[in-house]
């Protein structure tokens, strides 16, 4: 039995896509269109047999030199990005897909650090003017009172 010669991944799916150029694909849309077949046209203009076939019977766009879907933001918001995206690269700071996640975390935990900072710096100007206003009687009425009102509260919720 012969050994079968292993592909690797990289070099199993490696093929040229658009090996003519949009001037070749019209002229042969014109030829078909003028009577020629399909396969004379795929031969004498270079382009595949079936892109000539999908075109003419209208089940393809007739658009050239793109695969896959349209760009969402737009071509021109993509470019920016690109750019943007060169650039991070080059200054050292290379882009990662949980850039958004990254820096969404870090506008939640600077406002949260914000709100913290000013939470201490109300409580402690609340803290000392508490200390200079009052005197201790005052707070031991203060803590009578609380103690007054639980005990209030406890024989309602006996009767």
């Amino acid at each position: 039995m012969a050994k079968t010669k292993k592909i690797d991944k990289k070099h199993r799916f490696n093929r040229t896509l658009f090996n003519y150029t949009a001037e070749q694909l019209k002229n042969a849309l014109a030829a078909v269109k003028n009577g020629m077949p399909v396969l004379t046209a795929s031969k004498t203009f270079k382009v595949p047999r079936s892109t000539l076939r999908y075109k003419v019977s209208g089940d393809r766009l007739e658009s050239f030199g793109k695969v896959g879907p349209n760009c969402i933001l737009g071509d021109d918001v993509e470019k920016l990005l690109c750019d943007w995206m060169k650039a991070s690269c080059a200054k050292g700071f290379p882009v990662t897909k949980d850039e958004e996640e990254n820096k969404k975390k870090r506008a939640e935990n600077k406002q949260k650090r914000i709100e913290e900072q000013n939470k201490r710096k109300r409580h402690n100007t609340e803290s000392k003017e508490i200390k200079r206003n009052e005197k201790p009687d005052n707070i031991c009425k203060v803590q009578e009172n609380v103690i007054n009102e639980k005990i209030d509260i406890q024989e309602q919720e006996e009767e």
